[in-house]
């Protein structure tokens, strides 16, 4: 069943901010012995309505196979990086190679307050258990490269992460976490699966699935659930 977390009212304040905050998907996958891959195939992002539940596809934060790319191998709106390869029916973010990171970015603000994100995604590879995700950012900026799953440690937003490595011996991965970084001030420690920064989390086993996983983030009346 859906997990819901209700923030703190400070986020409320920061949601207010979404006429310049970007949605961006990063996977990493850094451990020398553990390799994985991550493939997404739909990103459907819709604006909400609190009251009636329902809403509406919002085209430029969204996109499904058959995927129309340009003669720059790009989504239009969206700009990936790394080891990330953009194809007719899927975007490969890493393949399933030792210390490979890739990533997504919508370059395209969310101007509505109520919102709701379906990603569906496949993380496989022939090792178990896998290192080290997959993530999804909801920031005020882009980021660069770095160790938090192919991302910058210090972010400002929302990330859900799909972790598939227990960094921290608590034998809780392979799991999904919530992750809130108000003002960009703390940062996502790897070595403790960032326990500093987590507003909630639950194991779900959605790796080396025989078909695609689906998670859905849905933020409407000061609530995140997922």
């Amino acid at each position: 069943p859906p997990v819901s977390f209700p923030l703190l009212s400070s986020l409320q304040s920061f949601v207010s901010l979404f006429d310049f905050l970007p949605v961006v998907m990063v996977f990493a996958s850094q451990r020398t012995a553990l390799v994985v891959a991550a493939v997404m195939a739909v990103v459907c992002v819709l604006a909400v309505s609190a009251s009636e539940r329902t809403g509406y596809v919002v085209p430029a934060h969204s996109f499904e196979p058959p995927l129309h790319v340009g003669g720059d191998g790009r989504l239009a709106n969206f700009f990936h990086g790394g080891a990330a390869v953009v194809t007719e029916n899927f975007v490969r973010l890493t393949p399933a190679e030792e210390s490979k990171q890739g990533s997504l970015w919508n370059s395209r603000p969310i101007t509505t307050r109520d919102w709701e994100i379906e990603l569906q995604f496949r993380i496989h590879g022939p090792r178990s258990p896998g290192a080290d995700g997959l993530a999804l950012f909801i920031t005020s900026e882009p980021l660069s490269g770095g160790p938090a799953y192919g991302s910058n440690q210090r972010f400002r937003g929302v990330a859900i992460v799909m972790d598939t490595f227990d960094n921290n011996g608590k034998r809780d991965n392979p799991r999904i976490q919530a992750v809130y970084n108000p003002d960009g001030q703390g940062i996502y420690d790897m070595g403790s699966d960032g326990e500093l920064l987590e507003i909630g989390s639950c194991i779900s086993y959605f790796r080396n699935l025989p078909h695609p996983a689906i998670l859905r983030i849905r933020y409407v009346a000061e609530t995140l659930s997922v």
